[in-house]
């Protein structure tokens, strides 16, 4: 690969992270929304079975990684490990940060209308760059391959499963929220990835 090339997705994967981490650690957090993925999952276990998310989110993540990189290839589970770090990173600078968005907790429909923006165009940043933030990213990158659909579908249906099985834990207004989170996000993943193309089956590099 041409080291120019190399530089772009490194460049957009590291920019793409850190949006992540601020929806996450400054609107999503503070307003208390849910979150779709392997969040959730973590989040299902450990209500029903009191399973801690340091464990089944470390497993969930490891197992759908090492099952895109059969898939994909070792450049993309290098470029993906390398945006969990940066994303691990870049949370733990903003949540010690004071937050410029602090006002929307207050406005939860609004709150989620802004973070699902943010955490979708961060998430197509990634995307773009030939990588996943974490487990659920490389399987929703994966199924949108192998079911021939689009990435913001895929995301879209995984996200809204999963926070379908936590309705029961979240109030109705918070559920909401989150639910329109997840469409916003969705739906701007597609549009930021889409300009780079799908993702294919080992890829060149």
């Amino acid at each position: 690969m041409l080291p120019h090339r190399q530089a772009g997705k490194s460049a957009s994967v590291l920019l793409g992270t850190a949006v992540v981490a601020f929806a996450l650690s400054q609107i999503h957090a503070p307003a208390g929304l849910a979150e779709g993925g392997s969040f959730g999952i973590t989040l299902l276990l450990f209500h029903r079975f009191g399973l801690s998310p340091a464990v089944s989110g470390c497993l969930l993540d490891g197992i759908l990684l090492l099952l895109a990189a059969r898939s994909f290839g070792k450049a993309f589970t290098r470029r993906s490990l390398g945006a969990v770090l940066g994303y691990s990173l870049f949370y733990a600078l903003f949540e010690r940060l004071p937050s410029p968005l602090s006002g929307l907790a207050q406005y939860p429909l609004a709150a989620a209308a802004v973070g699902g923006l943010l955490l979708g165009a961060g998430t197509g940043l990634v995307v773009r760059g030939r990588a996943a933030c974490g487990g659920d990213d490389a399987l929703a990158l994966l199924l949108s391959h192998r079911l021939r659909r689009p990435v913001r579908l895929v995301y879209l249906l995984m996200d809204g499963t999963v926070l379908a099985l936590c309705a029961a834990l979240l109030p109705p207004e918070t559920l909401a929220a989150s639910l329109v989170s997840c469409l916003v996000s969705s739906l701007t993943v597609g549009l930021v990835q889409a300009p780079a193309g799908g993702l294919a089956p080992r890829p060149a590099g």
